[in-house]
């Protein structure tokens, strides 16, 4: 799981633009409230670990990673708002979390306007 990650992280990597940052930022986009707000909290645990690990070995290209999470209210509207808060104000270009498949087919519809990859494998749309 954790070599996947990496494979992910370096194409995340590969996709940031500008100048060389300290850390390669990776985010999560969780609900933070109703029936998927607990589920929501395991992936942010999760998230968290598998930085603590990969940073243990070392980061990637001599660069640590950093885990920003933006949760939201589990509509369409908040998860494109955290998203973009995630890429545009934050210089995210990886990110992932549990959404629902109305969520992820909202972020997914932005996305060719963003810098970023956003990777959720809770949805089960077949239109994702």
């Amino acid at each position: 799981m954790i070599k996947k990650l990496g494979t992910l992280l370096a194409l995340a990597l590969a996709l940031h633009t500008g100048a060389q940052a300290q850390t390669i930022k990776l985010g999560v986009v969780n609900i933070d409230t109703g029936p998927f707000a607990v589920s929501g909290a395991y992936i942010n645990d999760g998230a968290a670990f598998a930085v603590e690990q990969l940073n243990a070995k070392g980061g990637a290209l001599g660069r640590k990673y950093e885990l920003i999470t933006q949760n939201h209210a589990g509509t369409p509207a908040s998860a494109i708002a955290a998203a973009s808060r995630l890429v545009e104000q934050q210089g995210v270009s990886f990110f992932t979390g549990l959404n629902p498949s109305g969520t992820s087919l909202a972020i997914a519809s932005k996305m060719s306007g963003m810098n970023a990859l956003f990777i959720d494998a809770t949805a089960a749309s077949d239109d994702l």
